[in-house]
């Protein structure tokens, strides 16, 4: 005799497969010992253990369904994405077990007297359990066919369910030059292939002051421009800096989290001291360590080549190389060139870039490119 269970599947209306419900045979081959009581509270637990609803007024049924209403799409779970994206399908997933709802409309829950394999049912299709599924035990005195039937079935299901991990892109805080724009910044990023830039969660802001003069960009692209911090025209003297860098910090926590830092000229400079300066505990103290650094013409505070002036603040960024993974991209004519090259030389197995182009959000040649993705597979790893 045969129950019938219905199948998960696209279909609007679930069509039933058969599912072979223990034998009196079976049923009296499983011995209870005489310190076996039953307890209606497990039979709860064991539900609420797989998150599987319980139905207090049909416990006797092989099976009930519950409406679900899940979000679609993907969830989180202890920082993991699990789900294809498409909308299709969704789980549910919690710390004692997972739910799986197929189309957003229903999920099944199965019953059965204690012995006859609900959970190991349960921990192989949702693929906590190696080995194949067999169907022989408990489809006792079946045919061949059927038994391939049931199994098929039962493969196709499992197929369906088994949770599609989504890698977690690395997430960037862009950072942009000084006195451009947010706008500015995504904008250049576009010249890099489209393959590159999917593999990378981005977040651009504008920094925190307007720009007091004129924009080398101005005529380029539309202002408003802005600035991150505020320089003497020798380069001697740093204004606003601590301010920027609680700027950027209240931008994190509110934003956040973010896996690595991304800038261009100034935000480049800025980018590349953070990692020290939030080792040494005088930055970012709030949030997430920087893991990873992608630094497009910058430069050292305090560098003998570059000569910036060193604020107190990032006085120690750079007593120690710093060692998060780091990729460096410099211009053959680009003014900051020798400043990067010096910059390069703090970083602990630094990937580096070189382009043709002077002070610019350059286009990736071949190799370049194929630096820039041995990066993003490195950072991937971590």
């Amino acid at each position: 005799m045969y129950a019938q269970v219905p199948k998960w599947t696209l279909s609007p209306s679930p069509i039933p497969i058969p599912i072979p419900y223990p034998t009196r045979k079976h049923q009296a081959s499983s011995k209870r010992t005489k310190n076996h009581v039953y307890d209606p509270k497990m039979e709860i637990l064991g539900s609420n253990e797989n998150n599987f609803p319980f139905n207090k007024t049909k416990s006797n049924l092989l099976f009930s369904t519950v409406p679900m209403f899940p979000p679609s799409g993907m969830v989180r779970f202890n920082e993991h994405q699990y789900g294809d994206g498409s909308g299709s399908g969704s789980e549910t997933i919690g710390r004692n077990g997972v739910t799986r709802h197929v189309e957003a409309r229903e999920v099944l829950s199965i019953a059965g007297p204690t012995g006859s394999r609900k959970s190991t049912l349960l921990d192989a299709l949702a693929g906590r359990q190696s080995g194949n599924i067999s169907t022989k035990a408990l489809a006792s005195g079946t045919s061949v066919l059927e038994r391939e039937t049931i199994e098929e079935e039962i493969w196709k299901m499992r197929k369906r369910l088994m949770p599609k991990r989504i890698l977690k892109k690395p997430r960037f805080l862009c950072l942009h030059g000084f006195r451009t724009s947010a706008e500015v910044l995504q904008t250049q990023l576009r010249r890099w292939p489209e393959a590159l830039l999917g593999k990378l969660d981005l977040v651009f802001t504008n920094g925190p002051y307007p720009a007091q003069g004129k924009s080398d960009v101005e005529g380029f692209y539309d202002p408003p421009f802005y600035e991150w911090f505020q320089y003497s025209e020798d380069y001697q003297k740093v204004y606003n800096f601590e301010e920027g860098v609680a700027y950027i910090e209240d931008f994190m926590i509110k934003h956040g989290p973010f896996d690595g830092l991304m800038g261009f000229s100034q935000g480049a400079v800025i980018s590349a001291a953070l990692p020290g300066m939030q080792l040494q505990g005088v930055a970012l103290t709030k949030v997430p360590k920087i893991k990873y650094v992608i630094i497009m013409s910058g430069g050292k505070f305090g560098g003998s080549v570059s000569k910036f002036y060193c604020p107190k603040l990032a006085a120690n960024a750079f007593s120690s190389p710093i060692k998060c993974p780091s990729l460096h991209i410099i211009g053959e004519v680009d003014y900051f060139k020798e400043p990067g090259l010096e910059l390069v030389e703090s970083f602990v197995d630094p990937l580096v870039i070189h382009h043709s182009r002077g002070h610019t959000v350059a286009r990736l040649d071949q190799k370049g490119q194929k630096t820039m993705l041995s990066f993003i597979e490195k950072i991937e790893k971590m």
